[in-house]
């Protein structure tokens, strides 16, 4: 340990011996070792430590000190700026500036101010748009922090805990008619900013039926009508609806779930970011709506109502008149890595649903009504000419 008069030597001589040059070094480290009574490799490693625990505090000292202009507002100014902000309607802040000392006497009016004084009042009557501007955007990030943590803590989280998880929901296709697949396609052109139109598409598993509709926007009204619009559509009743897991969507068909009394049905949703789970309606994504419609962006009313329009004739058109395979086995190597895919014969959606076991006399007599009164030519002349109206609407 270091007496006083060691420290006091050890202070002195550290900066003695920082300054010094190389020959002075050694005499200022005998001298040191000779009045301490320590070795040289000792001396050195005390003075040098004193020396930079020295420069150390000198730095955090000039730390300490506060530099540049004091600071006009404060978190009380601050406050008044955010209720007159509230108070506007939450404007810009080049309209709510000059528009300020009018809502300060406002509030001060409906007693709203009286925790405030007159001096602090009088300083944000004068503030600058700057200021202002500065200040308006902590208020929005305040705001959008907190009802993102909302959000994400309760309604998807309490959502996905009701509604299971199927993996491989394919193998419903031996069951019979009823076990629907569903997926949204968005017709946004490669931009996913503003409004556009968006295709659901319902696809039975076992009879390969498709359902399309369209709507304009992703929002829950939009997902509602055309939910509504496929479920009139519908020849049979549903067992077992399986989406993705788009909230909208599942939201939707969860409350309906809850509501319907007579014509229940179950539901569960895919794994996410697994396509494979949805592997019946994601094929139809491609084939059935982007093959028809293309990649283009539609986002005005009368492309919604052509789209409809063209739904409407297409699923006649596919369902009664268009065969499909399933894949019905696979046959494996003798390495363990798939050979070939085993296929059932070509049927139409319409041929398997009469074939179904599962499905009722009655709804096979109307089906078989249905076919009776189409013609495939016709259906085929409206599709084109639907695709040419909305290619017209593309300028």
């Amino acid at each position: 340990m270091l007496n006083l008069f060691d420290m006091k030597l050890t202070k002195y001589y550290a900066l003695k011996y920082h300054k010094a040059k190389k020959k002075e070094k050694g005499k200022t480290l005998n001298n040191y070792c000779y009045l301490t009574k320590t070795k040289r490799n000792t001396a050195i490693v005390r003075l040098k430590r004193k020396y930079y625990s020295r420069l150390d505090n000198i730095v955090l000292k000039k730390k300490h000190k506060k530099t540049g202009r004091r600071r006009k507002y404060l978190s009380i100014h601050k406050s008044l700026v955010e209720k007159c902000y509230l108070l506007s309607g939450d404007i810009c802040a080049e309209r709510l500036t000059p528009m300020i000392s009018e809502y300060l006497k406002e509030l001060k009016k409906a007693g709203h101010l009286n925790k405030y004084h007159n001096y602090d009042i009088e300083l944000v009557s004068n503030i600058s748009s700057s200021t202002v501007k500065r200040m308006i955007e902590t208020f929005n990030k305040n705001i959008l922090s907190s009802l993102y943590k909302r959000s994400k803590k309760r309604g998807k989280c309490d959502l996905y805990k009701q509604i299971p998880i199927k993996a491989y929901f394919g193998k419903n296709m031996s069951k019979g008619s009823g076990f629907i697949e569903v997926d949204y396609v968005e017709h946004n052109g490669g931009n996913s900013s503003g409004r556009f139109a968006i295709t659901g598409t319902y696809v039975d598993v076992f009879s390969q039926w498709i359902n399309r509709a369209c709507g304009l926007g992703k929002s829950l009204r939009s997902v509602e009508k055309i939910h509504q619009i496929i479920e009139n559509k519908m020849v049979y009743s549903v067992k077992e609806y399986h989406p993705d897991n788009a909230p909208q969507i599942l939201s939707l068909l969860f409350y309906k779930m809850k509501e319907n009394k007579k014509n229940k049905f179950i539901l569960s949703r895919s794994r996410p970011y697994q396509k494979n789970d949805n592997a019946h309606v994601e094929q139809k994504n491609g084939d059935k709506v982007r093959e028809l419609v293309g990649h283009h962006r539609y986002e005005l009313i009368s492309q919604v109502i052509i789209l409809n329009a063209l739904y409407e004739v297409s699923d006649l058109y596919d369902n009664f008149f268009i065969p499909s395979v399933k894949c019905v086995g696979k046959i494996k190597r003798t390495n363990g890595k798939l050979g070939k895919r085993l296929y059932d014969r070509p049927q139409t959606p319409y041929q398997r649903l009469i074939k179904d076991k599962t499905l009722s006399k009655e709804t096979k007599q109307i089906l078989k009504k249905m076919k009776d009164k189409l013609s495939m030519v016709k259906l085929k002349q409206e599709i084109n000419s639907l695709i040419d109206q909305l290619k017209q609407t593309m300028g």
